[in-house]
């Protein structure tokens, strides 16, 4: 049978590792909105970081465009797509920071 010592030990790992969760969720948080781009300040304006569970969270925008900020410039026909200033959309900046939060 596991002793109090051992589970209040535990509880605290436990907590730490939430916390780094935590931190390194703000560091995205504030890399995504110093990277997203600006025509009316409306996209930027709109992120927030929402905790799901305690070991769970998301970095959500509600505005309708943020999914074509998302996908990267692209052409359509004779359209275009997207934001000039974050071409390839998000994913090179995500797997950037995976890499970097990896454990």
């Amino acid at each position: 049978m596991f002793t109090r010592q051992f589970v209040n030990e535990f509880d605290d790992i436990i907590d730490d590792v939430n916390d780094k969760v935590h931190s390194e969720i703000l560091n995205i948080y504030s890399e995504v909105i110093n990277v997203t781009p600006v025509d009316t300040g409306d996209l930027r304006q709109h992120w927030e970081y929402l905790k799901l569970n305690k070991y769970r969270w998301i970095i959500v925008n509600d505005l309708d465009y943020a999914e074509s900020i998302n996908r990267g410039r692209r052409f359509v026909g004779e359209k275009t797509y997207g934001s000039l200033q974050l071409p390839d959309g998000w994913e090179p900046m995500i797997t950037e920071m995976w890499e970097d939060i990896r454990l």
